[in-house]
């Protein structure tokens, strides 16, 4: 019984250091969860509503509240209908996915959900048209955001007090000002009226609070210890038991 004890306790304070030793390197380590963040296509709208727009000679036109127009052109299809949906503040969640996505990248956002729908209100992604808007911003820089989280930049070519760039077969368009960090003394090149593909991905699909969690035991390291502690204690006595017993049958 005493051997079967003794044996028993072994393995417990094998399986504990093992554990602690798991734990720590995953701390030292780093490693991490991803979570995904989802945006969908529904949105509880506050006083905003769907902008929608019958596509006529290859284009079509939206005036958002704000004043500002959106100009969609080089549709093929006249039988589409070009729905837009700027997403502000008071749509909470998606706003803030936004924000997040876009942190470092720019400022003052205007995040837009843009498609087409067909005569059977299929949704229809833009792709390989040209987008206009009229837009007071400042060194103004385009993005795709995909429901991944994925971050395309666009190029951009602003004339005329319009802001030009290239769908690229997203839902999620975001306009915002670049910071000072990114804009130029110079620039190096200019960019091309079809929005040739001078763009750079980034993987947002890993922001947010749930990120970085702690991989292998998130049990805190102090009870390890104590355990570990008991764990010895118990085995010496265990130990010292044996061997007086051993040396009184031996006498």
């Amino acid at each position: 019984m005493k051997r079967f004890v003794t044996f028993f306790l072994i393995c417990i304070l094998t399986v504990y250091s093992t554990t602690i030793c798991y734990a720590w390197n995953s701390a030292l380590t780093g490693e991490q969860s991803q979570t995904d963040f989802g945006i969908y296509a529904t949105y509880i709208a506050g006083k905003t509503e769907y902008l929608t727009s019958p596509v006529q000679n290859g284009k079509a036109e939206i005036q958002l509240p704000d004043g500002r127009r959106i100009v969609v052109s080089g549709i093929t299809d006249s039988s589409l209908t070009l729905v837009v949906y700027p997403i502000t503040s008071q749509d909470t969640e998606a706003w803030e996915w936004f924000a997040a996505c876009l942190e470092g990248k720019g400022k003052n956002i205007s995040p837009f959900e843009i498609y087409f729908t067909d005569k059977k209100e299929n949704r229809i992604a833009v792709d390989g048209v040209t987008i206009s808007l009229s837009d007071a911003l400042k060194n103004s820089s385009a993005f795709s955001l995909n429901s991944k989280g994925t971050l395309k930049t666009l190029s951009v070519q602003s004339r005329n007090g319009q802001m030009i760039f290239q769908a690229n077969g997203s839902y999620y368009y975001i306009l915002a000002e670049k910071t000072e960090q990114d804009i130029p003394n110079e620039p190096t090149t200019q960019p091309t009226q079809t929005g040739a593909d001078n763009s750079t991905d980034v993987n947002h699909a890993g922001s947010g609070a749930a990120s970085g969690a702690k991989t292998g035991d998130d049990t805190p390291l102090e009870l390890y210890m104590v355990l570990l502690f008991v764990g010895l204690i118990t085995t010496s006595i265990a130990g010292l038991c044996r061997k007086k017993n051993y040396v009184a049958k031996q006498k």
